[in-house]
This record gives C-alpha cells, sequence and structure tokens, in this order.
C-alpha cells in the first residue's frame, strides 16, 4: 500500500493577496473566475476580498483615498528593487595614495563620476580637531548617490569600508553627513584630547551633545 505524502500547503505575501482581491473588486469580477484564473481556492480568494474591503471601508472612514491599481503596481516594483544604502561622503586622501583610494572606491563602491579638488593647509598650523598634516598636499574626493545592498548586507556596509579605507591611507571624512565610527576610533581621528578640554570650557555641565553624538548618532 503506498501512502501519498501531503501536499505542502502553499503560502502567499501580503502583497498577493492584495492584489488577488482587486483583481476581483475593481473589475468587479466573480470570485469564481479570479480563483480559476490564478489557480487558488475560491474559499480563500473570498476571505482576501472581504479583508480588503474593510481595510478599503476603514481607510475611507478616516479620510484616506485607497490606492488606484497603477500606484500599487509602482508601489510593488519599488518594494522588489534591492535596498540601497545612502552614500554622500567629502574625504581628503594624501594625493600620494589618492590612486590607491580610487582603485579600491571604483571596485567595492561603483559611484561615478567623482569630484575631485585639490588642498592645502596655508599655515604651518594643524586645524585642532581636523588635524590635516601641515605642508601635505590632499585631494579632496566627493561622492553622492547610494548603493545596491547585497542580501543580509545592511545600512552602513559601505559607508563602513570606506571609513576604514580613508582612515588606512592616512585621509580623513568631512562630518556633514551620515557616519558609523566606533567611539574609539571617532576620537583618535578627530582629536578627542583636544575636543574634550574645549567642551569642559565651554560646556562644564554636559548641557549640549559631544560631536561624537551629533555626528555618528545623530542627536
Amino acid at each position: 500500500m503506498s501512502i501519498v505524502p501531503p501536499r505542502k500547503r502553499r503560502s502567499y505575501t501580503a502583497e498577493y493577496k492584495v492584489e488577488a482581491a482587486h483583481r476581483v473588486i475593481d473589475p468587479d469580477r466573480t470570485i469564481a473566475e479570479v480563483a480559476r484564473e490564478l489557480g487558488i481556492d475560491a474559499g480563500m480568494l473570498s476571505v482576501w476580498v472581504k479583508d480588503e474591503r474593510r481595510r478599503i471601508a476603514a481607510a475611507e472612514v478616516h479620510g484616506e483615498k485607497p490606492l488606484e491599481t497603477a500606484e500599487r503596481v509602482e508601489l510593488l516594483r519599488l518594494r522588489r528593487q534591492p535596498a540601497r544604502e545612502p552614500v554622500i561622503q567629502d574625504v581628503e586622501i594624501p594625493v600620494d595614495r589618492l590612486a590607491e583610494f580610487l582603485a579600491f572606491f571604483h571596485e567595492e563602491i561603483g559611484i561615478s563620476p567623482v569630484w575631485l579638488c585639490p588642498l592645502k593647509l596655508r599655515s604651518d598650523t594643524a586645524w585642532p580637531l581636523y588635524p590635516l598634516e601641515p605642508g601635505t598636499l590632499y585631494v579632496n574626493v566627493g561622492f553622492w548617490s547610494t548603493v545596491a545592498l547585497a542580501p543580509g548586507e545592511s545600512d552602513g556596509t559601505y559607508n563602513r569600508l570606506i571609513e576604514d579605507k580613508v582612515a588606512e591611507l592616512g585621509g580623513h571624512k568631512s562630518l556633514y553627513s551620515t557616519s558609523f565610527y566606533s567611539p574609539a576610533d571617532f576620537w583618535r581621528l578627530y582629536n578627542g584630547d583636544e575636543y574634550r578640554k574645549l567642551k569642559q570650557r565651554y560646556d562644564p555641565d554636559g548641557r549640549l551633545p559631544d560631536l561624537y553624538a551629533k555626528c555618528v548618532r545623530g542627536r
């Protein structure tokens, strides 16, 4: 006697259920007709249609207009696209390490084009909180775009790669955009000792967030 294994139950995403329900609701077709077309159980489709009608009614009570068919299609298209990480940065790289940075950048990040602008301190005195070396020629590299995240990659993946490479090459990153440094790395790169002296002098009671809280934690 042979035993037929149970059929694996199909699972359906919320988006699929909504779209299937609207094949009944929008053109005013029958549940049986749409169920045959999609190859699904009519009773199950009936439940989806009832759920969607209740959702539409609830939205209308609150003055919300349900999405049109074209809007739902566009929303589904956007949801299928890979997540993207904003990579909006300006970094200063010593000119003799620029080629190495650009090779890394084009291989690992892939944003193009990039902005290149040489700069050099005018005096022999270094800036205390943005410690570029006097006498060293740097090149500002600017890039402002997004990078697709592969499955399993989290937001910050590519910004952290850039931060690590810039530090490795003796460069510095401007702090106007997102940053992902650890506290130890941040204060090492941006002269935490000098900053704490200024903080103690002008904000001894700690009433204001410090530079790390503002630039990395976004407070």
